[in-house]
């Protein structure tokens, strides 16, 4: 979905159906580029290694662990989160330069 997603959204694109969830896109992001790295697909994935037993075993598990502690993993996901809540400040809520949003108010989620 990601290599789908990225090449086509603009500054001022919407995005409507996708989780723009920062935890799922950061998630997303090392899982794409560890795939593309090694040439592999999502099709290559087991369920039982991406998903483990939910506690201390398999990849996703592993990540969200990792948004946890201080550490690259946890940079990119702050970096993500910013991100995100650039994209959703309202017009109500801002005023727009050419390249950025300034929101006078938190974005509510």
């Amino acid at each position: 979905m990601l290599r789908t997603l990225v090449p086509s959204i603009g500054e001022e694109s919407t995005v409507s159906g996708a989780n723009l969830d920062a935890r799922d896109m950061t998630e997303t992001l090392i899982v794409e580029a560890w795939l593309s790295a090694n040439g592999k697909s999502f099709a290559q994935l087991t369920p039982a290694a991406y998903v483990g037993n939910g506690v201390d075993t398999g990849t996703r598990t592993l990540i969200r662990q990792r948004m946890e502690q201080a550490g690259p993993t946890r940079e990119l996901f702050q970096m993500v989160e910013r991100l995100i809540a650039r994209r959703t400040c309202s017009p109500a809520r801002s005023t727009r330069t050419s390249s950025s949003c300034r929101c006078s108010t938190p974005p509510t989620t």
